[in-house]
């Protein structure tokens, strides 16, 4: 039976695992590389903090996420005293 590559729990089906998170546009995965629990958490926990702390380097470096969509950013701009 395989072993789950963080929790090392032994699971009859394991997911693939994104090398760099599918949130910042990776697509190398290594296949049944993770349990569902371990899958779930870490994407909840780590991928989506730092998709969202890089947001505004994934618009400039126009880096995708797992649906094709670059992330939308605020701006406020002034241009002589005028917010626009």
């Amino acid at each position: 039976m395989a072993r789950c590559l963080f929790c090392l729990t032994e699971a009859d089906k394991l997911t693939d695992e994104h090398v760099f998170p599918a949130a910042l546009g990776g697509n190398l995965v290594v296949k049944s590389a993770t349990c569902p629990a371990c899958n779930n958490g870490l994407s909840k926990a780590f991928e989506q903090f730092v998709a969202k702390r890089l947001t505004h380097f994934r618009r400039v470096l126009s880096i995708k996420d797992r649906c094709g969509e670059l992330p939308k950013i605020e701006v406020k701009v002034e241009v002589n005293g005028e917010e626009r």
